[in-house]
């Protein structure tokens, strides 16, 4: 297999497939190994990954997922145009974020909750984790806890 002189920012495909893992802390954690390795080459440290790690590894997999998943409301969004009328988020009033994350906005300046879509594995796992996490928690609750986040 030849290598192109190519970079990790011109990739476009996913660095690690969602699909293939069915526990969201794996994942977490998979994701945050690899991407300590891209930094190792700049002196990268070992050992366990910290909660800062693994908080910027999840953002990292979110922000794929939505490029994958509004990739068209994404392009609108950054080049300054709104949503397209016929978007299934033009009610939800989407903005991206300083971290290039997608969110909806709100009347509360504080509560700005990610976009993430209904069909994702990604969207499966985070509320397959909190129910785990909670104690098998009802559907109400875990919406509230959802929500909090």
């Amino acid at each position: 297999m030849a290598l192109n002189n190519t970079t990790l920012s011109h990739v476009t495909a996913p660095v690690i497939e969602v699909e293939r893992f069915s526990n969201l802390d794996r994942l977490i954690n998979c994701t945050s190994y690899v991407m300590r390795f891209a930094k190792r080459q700049m002196g990268g440290k070992k050992g366990t990954p910290s909660a800062q790690e693994r908080k910027e590894s999840l953002m990292h997999i979110i922000k794929e997922d939505q490029q994958v998943r509004f990739a068209d409301e994404l392009n609108h969004l950054k080049s300054k145009q709104q949503v397209s009328k016929k978007s299934s988020l033009v009610t939800l009033k989407p903005f991206v974020d300083e971290k290039g994350i997608l969110r909806m906005s709100s009347r509360k300046s504080d509560y700005k909750p990610i976009i993430l879509s209904p069909k994702s594995h990604l969207t499966r796992l985070i509320i397959r984790n909190e129910h785990l996490k909670n104690l098998h928690a009802g559907p109400e609750t875990l919406l509230a806890i959802l929500r909090e986040r």
